[in-house]
């Protein structure tokens, strides 16, 4: 398998158990390339003045390649970039709403019945989901068919307006606010984040994972394996010293938290807002120890 030998190599060169690298990409896209648009997550980024700069605008205040406005996608997208999941790329601007009426069901936990994002933007659609899940189970309908009701009417009935301007206003930001790949790299983590830990392997010290202001480098790019790999490598040996306690350098053995309490608070470091993400990630990489 192709992906097998991808991961061999990159694992070998840096010293990271590959099924640890299998678990994980299994965990985020059960092996199929992938990209997935964090509505929440682009709320909290266009709300904010300091992060906004340097995503969303330059600090004139024009916009950056990439960004999607009344007047486009904000650039052309790739071609060959049809292999991705669940959908092929959002080509036209729409508003959060617009999106959420289309997709809400993607960001819901159907077990505890509740929208997956940001606290402070997803408290009350979860408060409302709730509120129809009940009227639907009173119908008389059960499990995943009441949950999957529930949605269906909030989508088709939704309000928006109840929840704050955000929704109807804001342009939903679907090459920006997004995570990409078999890994799911943020895109803002990877225009923000620096090769630090590969000497000079992949790129130059200290560079960039990306270029934010070069219209020919599209966030989309990291849906390409051989692209996104040096960057995602780099990142988790980032979170794998941080995990150690930031030593001068990463010791091969004798970490005395312990090798799963380690990876597994390095792993956690990526998706730090879904409760015991860094166990998952290690459950999941038993299927693939050698034998």
């Amino acid at each position: 398998m192709w992906l097998d030998e991808f991961i061999f190599n990159y694992a070998g060169e840096n010293g990271i158990p590959p099924q640890l690298i299998k678990g994980q990409i299994e965990k985020e896209t059960q092996f199929e390339n992938a990209y997935r648009y964090e509505p929440f997550e682009d709320i909290f980024l266009q709300n904010s003045p300091k992060n906004k700069v340097g995503i969303i605008t330059k600090k004139d205040g024009t916009l950056l390649p990439f960004v999607v406005s009344a007047a486009g996608m904000g650039g052309d997208f790739p071609t060959g970039h049809t292999n991705v999941s669940p959908t092929d790329y959002d080509r036209s601007p729409q508003k959060i709403a617009e999106f959420l009426e289309d997709h809400l069901e993607r960001y819901v936990n159907r077990t505890e019945l509740r929208v997956i994002g940001r606290k402070e933007y997803t408290q009350d659609l979860t408060r409302d989901l709730k509120k129809l899940h009940k009227e639907v189970l009173e119908l008389g309908l059960k499990g995943k068919a009441a949950a999957n009701f529930a949605i269906e009417i909030m989508k088709n009935r939704f309000h928006w307006k109840e929840y704050g301007d955000n929704y109807n206003n804001l342009y939903a930001q679907t090459r920006i606010s997004t995570s990409y790949g078999l890994t799911q790299m943020l895109y803002p983590t990877a225009i923000s984040s620096k090769f630090k830990e590969t000497g000079s392997r992949y790129a130059p010290a200290n560079s960039r994972f990306m270029n934010r202001t070069d219209a020919s480098l599209p966030p989309e790019k990291l849906n390409e394996t051989d692209y996104l790999f040096p960057r995602y490598i780099d990142l988790m040996l980032q979170r794998l010293r941080e995990s150690l306690g930031n030593p001068i350098s990463i010791p091969d053995h004798e970490w005395s938290a312990g090798f799963e309490k380690v990876w597994g608070d390095a792993f956690q470091q990526h998706n730090p807002g879904e409760k015991d993400y860094g166990k998952k990630v290690l459950s999941l990489s038993q299927e693939y120890l050698p034998h």
